[in-house]
C-alpha cells in the first residue's frame, strides 16, 4: 500500500519548502516513468549468469519478506528529485507518509562525525590529541596499550582507536535502557563493559559502537549541552534537517509521526522502538529526505559548492582521511566517477541504507521498519542505480551456473539447528529453499556445497561427512554452524 496522501501510484511529493521536489507539473509527470521503473525493477542480490533475473516490484518484495513499510528518497542532479513510501507505520495501522520518522541506526554516525569535525574546524578540538584532554564525566581507562598509543578523535571517528567493540546491544525499553555513562562504565542495566582499549590505538580498523559513545560524551563535556541540542545546532538546523532528532526517548509530540519497528516474524515493538542512549552510535530519528539533504551537503561540500557545516577539505576526509587511511564517519568505495560514499544502519526493528556518488550529484536513501528488509533496501538501491545509469558496478552478484540434480538436492533437505534457532531446507521447482523464523528464500548453487540466498546474497556452505552425507550448514565464514537433526 502506498501513502494515501499520494494521488496516483507514481505521483510526486511536491514539497518545495522541505526540498522533496521542485518544478512544475510537467516536470513531475516526466519523472513518473522513472519512478515506475524503480518500483517494478527491484532485483535479487544474486543472479545466475546467462539467465534473465526475476525482477520484483517493491510491494512484491515487501510481501515476500513481510516488511510493513519502506520509504525512499532519490537524489539526481544534486537535489532530491522524488520521495515515495510504501506500506504502513505499523502492521494494521495507518499508511506511511514521506514525513514519517524512522530510526536510522548507525547512519547516525556520519551525522555525529560532522558535528565533531565542526568543532575541529573551529579550533575547539584537535583530531590528534588524547581525548582524555577533553573528557570530564568519564575518561578512557589507561592501560599498557594506551601507554603506547593514545585514543584520539581521529581514531574514534575512523574506528581505529582500539576501543572494545560490540560488548552488548545497548538499546532497551523505557526504564530499562542503560544511560550513556552506564554503557561506558559497564554498570547495570548495561549488559557488557566497561568500555576499554583492547587493541593498540591506530593499529587496525574495527567497527565500534562504543567508540562513538565516547565521541558523544566528549561533545557533551566540551559543549556543556544535552547531546540532542548539540546535534540540532551543529548539523540538523544548518542542513535544514527539520524532521530529524537525536532525542531518546522520542518526544510524545513526535510519536504520531513515527514508524514502529518490527522484529522476528513481524511483531511490532512497544512504544515504536527501543531507546538508545548511545545516541552517537545509533540515536537518530529521521526521514529519507532529511538524510538525502545530508548526502547532498557532502557532495556539494567536497566540490566547494557549500560549506554550511564543514570546509571541503574536512568533508573529503569524512570519505577518505589521508592520515588514518579510513573515512571519518563515512566510507567510500570505487574509483573515479563510480566512487560512492554512504553508511548502513540497523536498530531493533529498523534498517536504513544511504548511498550516493561522490561526483555527479546522485544518490538514494531507503529506510524500513523491519529487521528483514535488507534485500529490499539493497534491491531498491540497485534499481535506482540502474535507472539513473550510475557509473560503477552497483548490481546483483552474478554467479556461474552450477548443475546439480534434483535427486542430489533432495539429500540436503531437512532441519538444521543452532541453539533454539531452527532452519528448514526444502525444495520447490527443482531449487532448494530455506525457511526460518524470519522468512524464506531460494538457494542458488555455486558448487555442490556452496549456496547463496537469492534475495540477500548470504552464503551457506553445506558440510558433508566421510560418507558424503550432509550433516551441517556453515555460515559467516565458519563462525556459525547449524547441525542437521533430521
Amino acid at each position: 500500500m502506498m501513502c494515501t496522501a499520494i494521488a496516483t501510484k507514481a505521483a510526486i511529493i511536491v514539497l518545495a519548502l522541505t526540498g522533496c521536489l521542485t518544478g512544475n507539473q510537467g516536470a513531475q509527470r516526466s519523472l513518473e516513468p522513472r519512478i515506475r521503473n524503480v518500483e517494478t525493477g527491484v532485483p535479487p542480490a544474486v543472479i545466475v549468469k546467462g539467465e534473465a533475473p526475476d525482477m520484483f516490484s517493491i510491494t512484491e518484495m515487501m510481501a515476500k519478506l513481510n516488511v510493513p513499510g519502506v520509504s525512499v528518497a532519490v537524489i539526481d542532479q544534486g537535489k532530491i528529485q522524488w520521495a515515495e513510501c510504501y506500506g504502513v507505520k505499523e502492521v494494521g495501522e495507518e499508511p506511511l507518509t514521506v514525513n514519517t520518522l524512522f530510526q536510522a541506526g548507525s547512519v547516525s554516525k556520519p551525522i555525529v562525525a560532522m558535528a565533531a569535525l565542526s568543532l575541529v574546524a573551529e579550533g575547539t578540538l584537535d583530531l590528534d590529541v588524547d581525548v582524555n584532554r577533553y573528557l570530564k564525566s568519564w575518561r578512557v581507562p589507561e592501560n599498557e596499550l594506551t601507554g603506547r598509543e593514545k585514543v584520539t578523535l581521529r581514531r574514534l571517528l575512523s574506528h581505529t582507536a582500539g576501543v572494545s567493540s560490540f560488548l552488548a546491544d545497548d538499546g532497551g525499553p523505557a526504564g530499562e535502557a542503560p544511560t550513556l555513562l552506564q554503557i561506558l562504565n559497564g554498570e547495570p542495566p548495561a549488559e557488557g563493559g566497561p568500555v576499554s582499549v583492547d587493541l593498540v590505538p591506530g593499529s587496525e580498523q574495527r567497527y565500534s559502537n562504543e567508540g562513538y559513545a565516547i565521541i558523544q560524551q566528549l561533545l557533551i563535556d566540551v559543549e556543556g549541552k544535552p547531546f540532542p541540542r548539540i546535534m540540532k545546532e551543529r548539523v540538523l538546523e544548518p542542513l535544514k534537517m527539520d524532521r530529524s532528532t537525536f532525542a531518546q526517548p522520542l518526544p510524545e509530540s513526535l510519536l504520531p509521526v513515527a514508524a514502529t519497528g518490527h522484529i522476528g516474524a513481524g511483531e511490532p515493538i512497544e512504544d515504536k522502538g527501543l531507546i538508545y542512549h548511545n545516541m552517537g552510535a545509533g540515536g537518530l530519528w529521521t526521514t529519507p529526505s532529511d538524510l538525502a539533504r545530508f548526502a547532498v551537503e557532502i557532495q556539494r561540500s567536497i566540490t566547494g559548492e557549500s560549506s554550511s557545516v564543514l570546509p571541503g577539505e574536512m568533508t573529503s576526509a569524512m570519505l577518505d582521511d589521508p592520515v588514518s587511511g579510513y573515512g571519518l564517519g563515512l566510507g567510500a568505495r570505487g574509483v573515479g566517477l563510480g566512487r560512492t560514499f554512504g553508511h548502513s544502519g540497523h536498530n531493533a526493528g529498523f534498517l536504513c541504507h544511504m548511498k550516493a556518488l561522490a561526483e555527479g550529484g546522485q544518490g538514494v536513501v531507503v529506510m524500513a521498519n523491519s529487521n528483514k528488509a535488507i534485500p529490499l533496501l539493497e534491491g531498491i538501491t540497485m534499481a535506482v542505480a540502474r535507472e539513473y545509469e550510475w557509473p560503477g558496478d552497483i548490481a546483483p552478484r552474478e554467479i556461474e551456473p552450477f548443475e546439480i540434480t534434483e535427486e542430489e538436492l533432495s539429500t540436503y533437505c531437512g532441519q538444521y539447528v543452532i541453539g533454539d534457532y531452527v532452519v528448514t531446507i526444502g525444495m520447490e521447482k527443482e531449487c532448494l529453499t530455506i525457511s526460518h523464523f524470519e522468512g524464506e528464500d531460494t538457494l542458488i548453487p555455486a558448487s555442490d556445497t556452496l549456496f547463496l540466498q537469492q534475495l540477500d546474497g548470504i552464503e551457506l556452505t553445506f558440510v558433508k561427512d566421510g560418507q558424503n552425507q550432509v550433516e551441517a550448514i556453515s555460515l559467516m565464514g565458519g563462525r556459525l554452524t547449524l547441525t542437521r537433526i533430521e
